[in-house]
């Protein structure tokens, strides 16, 4: 079953084509994650994806360099070309922990061996402060934002 995914990261433009995806970045992977300890502790875990170098590393790499604050990260994850599920990254709520109320590229690495692939990769993390999922079969939709627990 072929999965796709593209990411959209504001101002910052992808290569991609594909109808309904235009200037996103296609990634070839993708992590992230919630971690719940009990005793009500909660935490967004990075996310992390992969893709061929493309016109937006050059945004990438001057983005986390600066520490620039990014409005959102979109994450559409397609099944044999059928959206069923999207992630929507954002800072959390301002005046809350540091790390909650931001959406920040934190790492570029590139990566690869020669012969590899036809073209270099790289790594990119975002750390975020407040994740929406929503699962597109019955319009199912949660989040939770880290700055208000």
């Amino acid at each position: 079953m072929a999965i796709d995914c593209y990411i959209q990261i504001t101002g910052i433009e992808g290569e991609s084509t594909a109808r309904g995806h235009e200037k996103w970045i296609k990634a070839d992977g993708y992590t992230l994650g919630v971690e719940s300890r009990g005793g009500h502790t909660t935490s967004l875990k990075d996310m992390v994806f992969t893709h061929p170098l493309d016109k937006a590393t050059p945004k990438l790499v001057e983005a986390c360099c600066n520490d620039t604050d990014i409005e959102k990260v979109k994450i559409h994850v397609l099944e044999e070309g059928r959206e069923f599920i999207e992630y929507l990254l954002e800072p959390g709520q301002r005046g809350s922990g540091a790390d909650a109320a931001v959406c920040r590229i934190t790492a570029v690495i590139p990566t690869g061996n020669p012969g590899d692939s036809d073209r270099p990769r790289e790594q990119v993390t975002v750390r975020y402060g407040k994740i929406t999922v929503k699962y597109k079969d019955g319009n199912i939709e949660a989040s939770y934002d880290s700055s208000t627990t």
